[in-house]
């Protein structure tokens, strides 16, 4: 087995282990794509960093406050979120844990995918970033329209896989922790102000 073949194999593997890792919130789907141009891409960026992903925290507020509960945030946090997104300098506590989650596009935004609600979810960042590269080494060297695979939620996240990744975290942490203070658990501040 070829060098190239093996990383695309040890990428597959890291794929089913995510997947099967989330219990059932994250699935592998069939995708038929077609590249963006670089201009599109460009836009969709520009508008999600200019206010989707603003608009999305504002609508997780609003809309699913216990998915932001879940993930450590305080009722006061929430509250500014409802009303500003999650902008720098409005008050609010971020715990650690937020720090493990990203908002992906379900649908990427090399395939067009837009900054539309549907189309935005929070995920571990983890599994974003094993995501793009999975979707990568499958349209290397293809053009036109063509079939991947990908990562996507199975339903809107309910806050199952993100207890799951709060706890795994967690005990992360806490290994971490021990490891570094020969058995002695020190836990770290809690709360990043933005």
């Amino acid at each position: 087995m070829c060098k190239k073949e093996r990383k695309r194999s040890d990428l597959r593997g890291k794929v089913v282990h995510t997947v099967s890792k989330y219990q059932g919130q994250l699935t592998i789907s069939n995708l038929t794509v077609e590249e963006a141009s670089l201009e599109q891409r460009k836009a969709i960026r520009k508008e999600f960093n200019n206010g989707g992903k603003r608009d999305f925290y504002r609508y997780l507020a609003q809309a699913k406050p216990h998915i932001l509960t879940r993930l450590g945030l305080v009722s006061q946090s929430i509250e500014i979120m409802a009303e500003h997104g999650l902008e720098h300098g409005k008050g609010i506590l971020l715990p650690q844990k937020f720090q493990f989650f990203t908002v992906d596009h379900i649908r990427s935004i090399r395939w067009g995918g837009g900054n539309n609600i549907d189309n935005l979810c929070l995920v571990p960042a983890k599994a974003n970033i094993l995501k793009g590269q999975f979707e990568d080494s499958q349209a290397r060297g293809k053009t036109g329209s063509f079939s991947i695979k990908t990562i996507t939620p199975t339903t809107k996240p309910s806050g199952n896989y993100l207890r799951y990744v709060i706890e795994q975290t967690a005990n992360r942490d806490r290994r971490k922790a021990r490891d570094r203070t020969h058995s002695v658990y020190r836990p770290r501040g809690a709360f990043a102000k933005i």
